[in-house]
């Protein structure tokens, strides 16, 4: 009988054991959303829109897929249905709905996907950031049964991301500009991509200068780009015009300098460092109507010597108007010496005109005077305006130097020479003196420190 006690214990002992052993346990439910694109901007979404990715990331077994709910990022909205090739039920609210669901779905299984396309998607431009998608998947064909683990996607497309990207503020800036700006160079012109929110898309960006040669279109890099710009050989100024689908167009005025003027040791001689020229062709010297040319003097300021930017506007050869680099109109007759004041260079220049052949008054003096103009930039210095033009001042050294300039004025008259012509060398004398008097010719020589337009009237 004590025999049969220890048997049945036995039996009873490795029953329980059996009991104990561990089984094999189901694998973990498991899913992953990724969406497409990863980077959006505020306001309506762009056609195609936004493609869903859902995928059993369960690695084996029966967990299948029955239904799901997607709910978009704050900000966003549903403007149109989602669609899917995948068999199912999708279910959404209505324009203005913040998430959808498909159910009844045919089982997705394990390592298995599809797509949810919402073609109608819009953003809050109040949205700023990366917004996070909301996921939940069922065992259940009606949200309904276990739920699976939302886990980071495996084997993601190109171009989907597990959150969407909301950029604003998108604007280019077109910069840097080159420190010298001449007529006739060829100078690299930067474009970069910005945003008030977000990291700006990388894009192709189109650059346009008037007056100019180059540009095109390219892609950024980095968010910038450049371009090889030829601006022509009339000094002035050029537009450039930068856009990209997406952005604001962005458009920066520039001056196209003339030249860029050295610095000299010694008072410099035609073809040297520091001299620079507006004389037509032919006008070889003083002698010649039209001779327009000089040489930088010395700085105001102390400090070493920077080469300048600068436009010599010569109207004395010209019958017309004519706007010089500060948007002055110039009438015929003048000059116009302008230069960018930049490194803190503030120089002192000295040039000779020979002016167009006039009249002499009654005692054989000129019967014009040399005068500058006070306009502001954009202003007129044609004489519409009397209060504009004022008698030009002799200088008190010759000097080409601040210091030999009296009084304030911007510019003073260092010489002045007459030249008899013949009268056939002068227009036909509309005056009343009896007789005729001398045609002549006024050659002078100016110091100037703050580039007003120089007119003989």
């Amino acid at each position: 009988m004590n025999s049969v006690r220890k048997f049945v214990g036995f039996v009873l002992a490795l029953a329980l054991a059996a009991f104990a052993l561990p089984g094999i346990a189901a694998p973990e439910k498991k899913f992953s959303v990724a969406v497409s694109p990863a980077s959006l901007t505020a306001g309506t979404v762009p056609s195609p829109g936004i493609s869903v990715r859902i995928k059993n990331e369960t690695p084996n077994g029966n967990s299948s897929i029955n239904s799901l709910t997607i709910q978009l990022p704050t900000g966003f909205t549903l403007t149109a249905k989602p669609t899917t090739a995948y068999s199912g039920v999708v279910n959404w609210s209505g324009a203005g709905a913040t998430s959808f669901s498909v159910t009844n779905m045919s089982p997705l299984k394990p390592n298995e996907q599809f797509f949810v396309s919402l073609p109608g998607v819009s953003i809050s431009s109040t949205i700023c950031g990366t917004g996070a998608w909301g996921a939940t998947a069922w065992t259940g064909s009606s949200l309904s049964g276990d739920t699976f683990l939302r886990v980071a996607p495996s084997a993601v497309p190109s171009g989907y991301a597990t959150a969407t990207e909301v950029i604003s503020g998108l604007s280019l800036t077109i910069s840097p500009f080159p420190a010298n700006i001449v007529a006739g160079a060829t100078s690299n012109i930067g474009v970069n991509l910005n945003a008030t929110c977000g990291t700006p898309p990388q894009t192709s960006v189109t650059l346009t200068a008037s007056g100019a040669t180059g540009g095109g279109t390219k892609t950024t890099i980095g968010g910038s780009t450049s371009f090889a710009i030829t601006f022509g050989m009339t000094p002035g100024t050029s537009t450039l015009t930068a856009s990209a689908t997406g952005y604001d167009n962005r458009s920066e005025t520039v001056t196209v300098w003339g030249g860029e003027l050295a610095c000299a040791d010694t008072t410099p001689v035609p073809g040297e460092a520091g001299w620079f020229s507006a004389s037509p062709p032919g006008a070889l010297d003083s002698s010649y109507t039209a001779y327009a040319e000089g040489y930088r003097g010395s700085n105001k300021t102390a400090g070493p010597c920077v080469p300048i930017n600068y436009t010599f506007t010569n109207t004395i050869p010209v019958t017309g108007n004519v706007t010089d680099a500060l948007g002055r109109t110039i009438p015929p007759n003048g000059v116009s010496l302008v230069w960018g004041n930049t490194s803190g260079q503030d120089p002192a220049f000295a040039y000779t005109v020979t002016f167009k052949p006039e009249y002499a008054d009654a005692l054989g003096y000129p019967s014009k005077k040399t005068k500058y103009c006070t306009a502001a930039p954009g202003g007129d210095c044609t004489g519409a305006i009397p209060a504009n033009l004022v008698d030009l001042p002799g200088c008190s050294s010759s000097l080409v130097a601040f210091a030999s300039i009296p009084g304030g004025a911007p510019a003073c008259l260092g010489g002045e020479m007459w030249t008899t012509l013949l009268p056939t060398d002068c227009p036909a004398y509309t005056g009343s003196l009896v007789p005729t008097p001398a045609c002549i010719k006024v050659t002078n020589r100016i110091i100037d420190a703050a580039d007003p337009p120089i007119i003989r009237d």
